[in-house]
């Protein structure tokens, strides 16, 4: 089930893996204006924090209307969703009755569209976990188009933690 709320919130939780701990630390740690700001100078939009195991890759683009929704899931990784500027709706659906296109082990996506969704508003310094069960639909404009700048930090399901 999704978890969302302020990271130092989210960081009282006592039920979270060591890896997402790590993530939500980094991002209340690091300073995020930096990395765009190298991003824009030619720098990487990935930044290890741990290996494959647990990093962050930084992006920035313009909200959009997408109806219906493309949700996309994954069986690798959870996404810890953080926003530093702008606000976007993400949809959400449960994987139940869903018709799947095919999985993409690369890239740990799977993509579907569903009828039947939820939505939750993501604002500045609002942070989002979302599990392999919670099937997503990123980016979406809540009143008008809008620039956000987003980090998601990937954090392993398996592996050493």
């Amino acid at each position: 089930m999704a978890i969302i709320g302020k990271p130092e919130d989210v960081l009282k939780q006592n039920n979270l893996s060591n890896r997402i701990e790590k993530g939500l630390t980094f991002l209340l740690e690091t300073n995020l204006h930096e990395i765009f700001i190298q991003m824009e100078n030619g720098g990487s939009n990935v930044v290890e924090i741990d290996g494959k195991n647990l990093f962050a890759v930084f992006s920035s683009y313009e909200t959009k209307v997408n109806i219906p929704p493309i949700f996309e899931g994954h069986r690798k990784y959870i996404d810890i969703q953080y926003i530093i500027k702008g606000e976007e709706l993400i949809f959400v659906t449960s994987n139940a009755g869903l018709n799947l296109g095919d999985y993409d082990n690369q890239n740990d996506c799977q993509l579907c569209q569903s009828e039947l969704f939820s939505s939750f508003l993501l604002t500045p310094g609002t942070v989002s976990i979302l599990y392999p069960e919670d099937w997503h639909a990123s980016g979406q404009q809540s009143i008008q188009p809008e620039k956000i700048l987003k980090i998601v930090v990937k954090a392993a399901i398996t592996g050493k933690d």
